[in-house]
């Protein structure tokens, strides 16, 4: 009997953190694998999240420009701190929070004043206190379940003003133009405009357990929010195939608001 791969690989919890941090420390090659369920490996370049300003993608630029001046901010799963960081640098009240320790720490070593480690699902803060939440990095969808999403926008209320506002990030799982959509197709949620990815995260002879997100389109992103106290009021889109998250079908931003 052959031997299964997996046999060469240690189960931890945040195999990204190793990769980013080692990468932070210039110990590491600066790359990891997304490995899908269906054995589909993509590699993602790890130099992107520690891009400046000047080197982020025109729709991450045109998102962030919805947080309005005065706005406290929250910046859920935030990895490394770019968008954080240079929140900060602009003057804004900025909290990042991550799952990951390894990236908290590299956080707080480049110099980010309120950073702490944190789960989207258990958000510890009071009432009301952010005007801005930012969810960047396809994570709204995860769990994998439009159920989800809708309970994280129940969260986002409890914790932000009345101006409360939202920027996130998904993908459009059936765009025209990308032929490669048989997998989400198979995975497609209940005939809706939405799919779930199950993937791992692999890092030299380190794996993480397997996480599901969904992706909705921005029609279904929409008809999600009717029943909640949020709407759609702009979005930002990209051609089909771009960006560089390994995840590459219709990339694009939602900029909603407390109704």
């Amino acid at each position: 009997m052959d031997a299964d791969p997996e046999d060469d690989l240690t189960r931890v919890a945040d195999a990204f953190g190793t990769a980013l941090r080692e990468y932070y420390d210039g110990d590491g090659p600066g790359v990891y694998t997304t490995v899908r369920d269906d054995g589909k490996r993509t590699k993602a370049d790890l130099s992107h999240y520690f891009d400046s300003h000047d080197e982020w993608e025109s729709p991450t630029k045109q998102a962030l420009t919805y947080i309005r001046p005065g706005d406290r901010v929250l910046d859920v799963g935030c990895g490394s701190g770019r968008h954080a960081l240079w929140l900060q640098e602009q003057g804004y009240d900025v909290v990042a929070i991550d799952q990951s320790q390894q990236a908290i720490d590299i956080c707080e070593d480049r110099g980010i004043d309120s950073c702490s480690v944190m789960d989207m699902t258990d958000l510890q803060f009071e009432d009301d206190a952010f005007d801005t939440i930012l969810v960047v990095g396809n994570i709204i969808g995860l769990g994998g379940s439009l159920t989800d999403i809708s309970g994280y926008f129940d969260e986002f209320d409890r914790i932000t003003t009345d101006r409360g506002r939202v920027i996130t990030d998904s993908q459009n799982p059936f765009p025209d133009g990308i032929e490669d959509s048989a997998y989400f197709r198979d995975n497609q949620i209940d005939d809706r405009d939405a799919s779930t990815v199950r993937f791992r995260v692999q890092y030299r002879d380190l794996v993480e357990d397997w996480l599901e997100i969904a992706m909705l389109g921005e029609d279904e992103l929409t008809t999600l929010l009717e029943d909640t106290s949020w709407s759609v009021t702009e979005t930002i889109e990209t051609a089909p195939g771009d960006g560089w998250y390994s995840v590459a079908m219709q990339w694009y931003f939602a900029v909603i608001d407390k109704n």
